[in-house]
């Protein structure tokens, strides 16, 4: 799931992602992407809003989306 906000280009967004590669979560493993466990990461994006329709979903005025917070900075 890809974001970005006011201060953070679309350009030069960021993810929530599953990663099977590490079990290290909670520490910086890339330039800033959310790192989750795979399970974890399925349970997020199916409970969230907008349903995605196809590939690619943006979120609109009619359909905001789901408020995820993140704490920390990106490293």
């Amino acid at each position: 799931m890809f974001f970005y906000n006011k201060d953070i280009a679309k350009s030069r967004g960021f993810s929530l992602h599953g990663a099977y590669w590490h079990n290290n979560f909670g520490h910086p493993m890339s330039h800033g992407c959310v790192n989750m466990r795979i399970v974890d990461a399925q349970k997020l994006y199916n409970w969230i809003d907008p349903p995605t329709k196809d590939n690619t979903t943006y979120a609109d005025k009619e359909n905001p989306g789901t408020k995820v917070i993140i704490y920390g900075e990106a490293p």
